[in-house]
């Protein structure tokens, strides 16, 4: 995978840094991006690193849950979710599909809603509480490791987590597992970064001028699953059967270029790590340089930037 071509070009320096997996930084060494690669420091430093900024994102859950909600809504539909449906939830983050899901299945249905972060968990049921959703069941979870023995749904689901799994096949397997007779798998994951300039734009520029490589194909990151078919090939990997995949396009809306920066240093822990090597002075000029390069969403009508995402099910037999 390449950051995509689409904003100034600035000079990359040799990767000598690291390369940036998701939300986590693997060392480098040349040609050996993939060896260097362990999914339990990964998963320990993405833990740690939603601890640290859940707040932050949190803060931007109206933003990400109007980008999602068409997606959402065509995926629960394709997957008959309804009132009094049983949902599994993995990588739910501070609750923002949480919602979405509760407002469809309903107070006589039940969520179970996981996330690998505690951080996250905390903020999901806080936010599940004030909302007073008491269908709602917040735990920490990890999302390839699916602690329930007896318990079935009648989906499971996941938005913008299943591109950053290590082993989403593995993952997706564990979700057929505790499924009930005829329930069914969805996922909704960003689609290429050409489609996604909101955030694909700022990748490019920081992680070039702090001489970050991106993921190497194979290995969890935002677009890891955005190639046409890709995700569908996988839950067919996995066992799935009538499998269904669609591209939903997506916008962000913001007052501004400066606010969308905000969102993104908010919102967006792998930027951070991307310039921790940088001084102030190397930051300030990146994220101007970030500005610059999204001015031309800027317009009569506010930021507004166009994004897509992919939205998968499958069920089991």
């Amino acid at each position: 995978m390449q950051w995509v071509d689409c904003a100034p070009s600035h000079t990359l320096r040799r990767p000598s840094g690291g390369t940036l997996v998701g939300r986590h930084l693997v060392h480098y060494r040349p040609g050996m991006a993939d060896e260097s690669f362990d999914p339990s420091v990964y998963k320990r430093t993405t833990r740690e690193q939603w601890d640290a900024s859940g707040a932050g994102y949190d803060a931007w859950g109206a933003t990400i849950q109007s980008m999602i909600r068409p997606s959402a809504e065509h995926m629960m539909d394709a997957m008959g979710i309804e009132k009094g449906s049983s949902v599994l939830e993995l990588a739910c983050g501070s609750g923002a599909f949480t919602q979405l899901l509760a407002e469809r299945v309903g107070i006589d249905g039940r969520i179970v809603a996981t996330d690998l972060s505690p951080g996250m968990v905390a903020l999901a049921g806080a936010n599940a509480d004030r909302a007073g959703l008491t269908q709602v069941d917040v735990r920490e979870m990890d999302g390839e490791a699916l602690e329930f023995d007896e318990q079935r749904f009648d989906a499971v689901i996941s938005s913008l987590g299943l591109m950053f799994f290590p082993d989403p096949e593995s993952s997706l397997r564990s979700q057929a597992r505790v499924l009930a007779p005829g329930g069914r798998v969805g996922a909704i994951v960003i689609s290429g970064p050409a489609a996604n300039p909101f955030f694909s734009v700022p990748a490019q520029i920081i992680g070039a001028r702090a001489g970050i490589a991106p993921p190497a194909p194979g290995m969890p990151g935002p677009f890891a699953l955005g190639a046409p078919g890709q995700l569908a090939s996988l839950f067919e990997a996995a066992g799935l059967s009538n499998v269904a995949a669609q591209t939903i396009p997506a916008t962000i809306r913001l007052e501004s270029v400066d606010e969308h920066l905000r969102f993104l240093k908010d919102a967006f822990g792998a930027l951070h790590m991307l310039m921790r090597s940088m001084s102030d002075d190397e930051k300030a000029e990146t994220w101007g340089a970030v500005a610059e390069a999204l001015a031309v969403y800027q317009g009569p009508d506010g930021f507004v930037s166009p994004a897509e995402l992919i939205v998968c099910t499958g069920a089991v037999d």
